[in-house]
């Protein structure tokens, strides 16, 4: 088994009350300059959509491993690092492109592991700035949650937020160990235009 070493970025101790939300980021520029976003917005997000307490967001930098359409390598990758730092909850943010049946990935999440891996390049061109808070939001709200109202309802509407207007679909996969998953509507053009942002290649 491959040990991941991890590279702490600020505190890892929770005060008493706090919901802690921990980021595993790829040490790449794109990547941490988004977990650096959910660590400053995320919290004001999440206490607007959710009662539970008081959030606080930490992050750590860590090379995320490959993983199939499945993704589970990286929920455990997650899990572990939940376990070992004390957060109730952990996302996974990747420059990694993640494919089903041809179709780019925006999230998946684990309601059972409270576990979340997101996908950057599927976001396109957008701005990564306000729709990764957004999206990481709803996924922390249906985690918490624990369900997520039928496809179209009016409570499924309701509960959504302006991430989900129109450019991604929410839906709950009929697969073990993922509760929920985010598509992008666009397809591969979103997909290959986020690779292109993400790989930079104005730099070289």
């Amino acid at each position: 088994m491959t040990t991941h070493k991890s590279e702490p970025i600020g505190t890892t101790q929770s005060p008493t009350g706090e919901i802690v939300v921990g980021v595993v980021a790829d040490p790449v520029a794109t990547t941490l300059t988004v977990a650096k976003y959910l660590e400053r917005e995320l919290p004001g997000l999440l206490a607007e959509q959710l009662s539970d307490g008081h959030w606080r967001v930490e992050v750590h930098r860590e090379r995320l491993p490959p993983s199939d359409g499945k993704r589970f390598e990286m929920m455990d990758l997650a899990a572990e690092r939940m376990r070992e730092h004390g957060w109730d909850l952990a996302v996974c943010v990747t420059d990694l492109p993640l494919m089903i049946d041809r179709r780019p990935v925006v999230a998946d999440a684990n309601h059972s592991r409270n576990v979340a891996v997101v996908s950057l390049p599927a976001f396109g061109a957008m701005s990564l700035r306000r729709r990764v808070p957004e999206v990481v939001t709803q996924l922390i709200r249906d985690m918490r949650g624990g369900t997520t109202p039928k496809d179209g309802s009016q409570a499924h509407r309701r509960s959504r937020v302006p991430a989900l207007g129109g450019a991604f679909k929410l839906t709950t996969p009929d697969q073990d160990g993922v509760d929920f998953r985010i598509f992008a509507n666009c397809g591969r053009l979103r997909l290959l235009v986020g690779m292109v942002r993400d790989n930079r290649p104005w730099r070289l």
